[in-house]
């Protein structure tokens, strides 16, 4: 989303689908011990870093998982008078 002066100029959703593993015996236990934790992160789980053993497939584009698009915020127009600022969150 691109707001300025309180206006919303863009907005875009996006979608993806992500397959969990199977979770064998002891995994949680690993993962947590590499750094794995959902906190601070919405949905509580990540795809990055120790998170990357979670899934087996992410389907569709991988910084909307993250939280921003990248492809569809390059098309974001900039807006006549200057920047706006840009959020993850509505």
């Amino acid at each position: 989303m691109a707001v300025r002066d309180g206006q919303r100029l863009w907005h875009h959703t996006g979608e993806a689908v992500l397959t969990m593993r199977k979770l064998g015996e002891g995994f949680l236990e690993g993962y947590l011990a590499a750094g794995g934790s959902g906190a601070g992160v919405r949905g509580g789980l990540s795809a990055r870093g120790a998170g990357r053993q979670l899934f087996t497939r992410i389907e569709g584009d991988y910084f909307t998982v993250l939280g921003l698009p990248l492809a569809a915020a390059a098309r974001f127009p900039a807006p006549p008078g200057g920047a706006a600022h840009m959020s993850t969150y509505p």
